[in-house]
């Protein structure tokens, strides 16, 4: 008898042990720092290697450097847009707020209408919906949302594809960019959903003042999906 409540004691301890361990282990993984630690720990699993469609023109050092302090004159953006255009690119994603009036808008605009491809512009919400003054310019002209929720490593490992402002749907960035790429209208995916994505690696990437002074090959960008933002 005694061996058996020896044995009942000890059971209880470990059962009890193990419970407690397994509680520790749950309150630590869905802690902040544990699911940072989990989504380290997964990225090498989530990573895939860049689409070709893509290309990232980057705002560097080197083009600060040349062109000016930030924010650039909008006449280098309008240059951008053309010479992008003559080359036969598929879109081009300005990751940049455009919120209010500033020099050589003229220029900028009349690039606009003259280009063959998709122009979207960044959006933001930011208290209230604020929509670059400039999507007006012409029906090639998209606006999109580019608020995004990084982790707290700063990577962003999630999206969604719209946001519902005042029971309207307002696409992402990434989905329009994706929708003209594939084809599809621009804005017709209105989906709330948050949902992880796998993440691309060494995305190809031109300094901005590169592409201006024609450094960059035309089939390195013909047909590509431009996204155009600062990469200092």
């Amino acid at each position: 008898m005694e061996r058996l409540l020896r044995f009942a004691k000890n059971s209880y301890a470990y059962v009890l042990g193990c419970t407690v361990t397994v509680l520790l282990v749950l309150l630590v993984a869905i802690s902040p720092r544990g699911v940072l630690f989990t989504n380290q720990s997964f990225d090498p699993l989530r990573s895939m290697a860049p689409r070709s469609e893509a290309v990232i023109i980057g705002i560097d050092d080197e083009s600060l450097k040349r062109l000016g302090a930030w924010p650039l004159e909008r006449i280098h953006f309008a240059n951008l847009v053309e010479k992008l255009s003559a080359v036969g690119v598929r879109s081009v994603v300005f990751d940049i707020l455009f919120l209010e009036p500033r020099p050589y808008d003229t220029e900028l605009k009349e690039s606009f209408v003259k280009s063959t491809a998709p122009i979207i512009l960044a959006s933001k919400i930011d208290g209230e919906y604020l929509e670059s003054y400039l999507t007006a310019s012409t029906t090639n002209v998209f606006s999109a949302l580019a608020n995004v929720h990084p982790d707290m490593d700063g990577k962003v490992r999630s999206y969604a594809p719209s946001s519902d402002l005042r029971g309207g749907c307002i696409p992402t960035l990434s989905q329009v960019a994706f929708d003209i790429s594939t084809f599809k209208k621009a804005g017709t995916t209105c989906e709330g959903q948050e949902g992880m994505f796998r993440y691309p690696t060494n995305v190809p990437m031109y300094s901005l003042v590169d592409v201006l002074d024609g450094k960059i090959s035309s089939d390195s960008l013909k047909g590509k999906t431009v996204f155009v933002g600062v990469s200092t």
